[in-house]
């Protein structure tokens, strides 16, 4: 009966320690659960995070674009704007020089005139006084064969 009762024993003690292991192997799977839905919600909050993170630089890489785009775009803006001045002081002075030379070329034309008119009004006293001259050698030559 001993042997009975040495048996009953180890196995109580065997049944004991596979209790143990059970209870032990399911409070580590009971925590293994735990650490699994701390890391998936971890997990979700990184990917929310990094989807907020990601949401957060695109805008501001918009801005950035659009600022950009506003910044070329007034640039452009002030470069068309100093062509037209500078395309209206270019015509203004164009117009001035021609303006200048047009006048230059009436006075220079005036005074052509004027000198064409003395030339021929000397070209003219030359030849009447040629001509004058000829009449009275004329004359003088007629005096002389009468």
């Amino acid at each position: 009966m001993e042997t009975m009762y040495f048996v009953l024993g180890m196995l109580s003690i065997v049944a004991v320690a596979f209790v143990a292991v059970i209870v032990w192997g399911l409070l580590k799977i009971k925590k293994q659960e735990s650490e699994i839905k701390m890391l998936n919600r971890m997990n979700e909050d990184n990917h929310r995070l990094v989807y907020s993170i990601t949401e957060d630089v695109n805008r501001r890489i918009d801005r950035d674009i659009q600022d950009i785009h506003q910044i070329l775009s007034n640039d452009r803006r002030e470069f068309q704007e100093e062509m037209r001045k500078m395309s209206s002081n270019f015509d203004r002075l164009l117009d001035d020089v021609w303006g200048h030379f047009t006048q230059i070329r009436a006075e220079m034309a005036e005074l052509s005139k004027s000198d064409v008119e003395l030339s021929k009004s000397y070209t003219d006293s030359r030849i009447d006084k040629l001509i004058d001259t000829y009449f009275e050698v004329v004359g003088a030559k007629k005096q002389i064969i009468k």
